[in-house]
């Protein structure tokens, strides 16, 4: 795996990692993903990607993001051995220059599109000269046709894999033998506390909501931490809210299992792996209908979808599953089924190995 880091900056993997891991030089003070300097790092993950080609001989080359830039100018290069290469895009959403779609079929629009979003020009490089592109929704697919002209029906897309700790098999024994008159022991949020995943909603569609849930449970950390405790004392909540810093997936595991529901409500498209999580274990969720999380969660039969920064909606969706432990049931052990089908990292990994399969023997 090649990562990107300053040089100076010291960083320990651990020593349980089943990969190798490879530095290349990130042009910035410490890491972070605003750096002014990171497209830079892509020359350098060339550089690294050329090295490592020459040594493993013909290969597949997995790229995610704007690193991967010029890894398709790597074809040029004289004595390189044959490799395929596969993008995974991973934004889920783009400056509206790119998003926008046809922005970009002029050289002038090229040009001032690199100019003001060089790390964004860079992605499109990368995907303009994969072999094939891996999207991990449908919607991720046709926003990156739509920004960087990329036929659509070729995309394969591959959602995220779920981790062994919530494909644990009790909780569905557990959730049969809720009995109806089950008393609401809490609900819970889980994920970075951020505005743009809805917390702040949450906290009043819980004000709106009446008597139940008993408690509400945040587990995870950021920067809306203070922010949210405050607002919950304002709403008179602060002895039905509890907040709990970040948890290993073993720990969280264990959490979720308790829990009678999940509110997973992100206000913008973005990644679904919680809500994934949540359903592997029988968790019923409420969440948006915001990007790809339609796509995972059919309303009102693996889950619960409101309007995104919608108070009151999430509010009458609190009322319908914590006063019905009924559809909690079913809602839960269908949510279990549709994703345990097909999220184990196994069946994810097989899939990339079709993928990587095709894309060498097109090269």
């Amino acid at each position: 795996m090649v990562y990107t880091k300053p040089p100076w900056e010291p960083v320990t993997p651990p020593a349980t990692l089943p990969y190798r891991v490879v530095w290349a030089a990130l042009p910035a003070r410490r890491s972070r993903t605003g750096a002014l300097l990171r497209p830079l790092s892509a020359w350098f993950v060339a550089r690294t990607v050329d090295r490592l080609l020459r040594e493993a001989g013909p290969s597949i080359v997995h790229g995610s993001g704007e690193e991967a830039g010029l890894v398709p100018g790597l074809r040029a290069q004289p004595g390189l051995p044959r490799f395929g290469f596969v993008m995974t895009p991973r934004y889920a959403s783009l400056p509206a220059l790119f998003a926008r779609g046809r922005a970009l079929q002029t050289r002038w629009s090229h040009a001032l599109a690199a100019l003001c979003y060089p790390g964004y020009a860079l992605l499109g490089r990368a995907l303009r000269g994969a072999d094939l592109v891996c999207p991990t929704s449908q919607f991720s697919a046709g926003l990156f046709a739509r920004a960087y002209g990329l036929p659509e029906a070729e995309a394969r897309v591959i959602g995220d894999g779920v981790s062994g700790e919530f494909l644990a098999p009790h909780r569905a024994l557990e959730a049969r033998a809720v009995p109806a008159h089950t008393q609401v022991p809490f609900a819970i949020y889980f994920g970075q506390l951020t505005r743009e995943r809805g917390v702040h909603t949450i906290l009043d569609a819980l004000a709106q909501a009446g008597p139940a849930p008993d408690m509400f449970v945040f587990a995870g950390r950021g920067p809306q931490l203070e922010p949210l405790r405050e607002h919950a004392r304002e709403l008179g909540l602060a002895q039905r809210v509890r907040f709990m810093t970040w948890l290993d997936a073993r720990s969280l595991a264990d959490l979720l299992q308790k829990a009678s529901f999940a509110v997973l409500p992100p206000m913008a498209a973005g990644s679904t792996s919680t809500i994934a999580e949540a359903m592997a274990l029988g968790v019923p969720v409420i969440s948006t209908t915001v990007g790809s999380v339609p796509e995972l969660v059919e309303h009102d039969k693996t889950g619960v979808l409101v309007p995104p920064s919608r108070a009151p909606a999430l509010a009458m969706a609190f009322r319908g599953l914590a006063n019905d432990a009924g559809r909690r049931r079913e809602l839960g052990l269908a949510a279990q089924a549709h994703v345990r089908a097909g999220s184990s990292w196994d069946t994810i990994a097989q899939r990339y190995e079709a993928v990587y399969a095709d894309a060498l023997a097109r090269r």
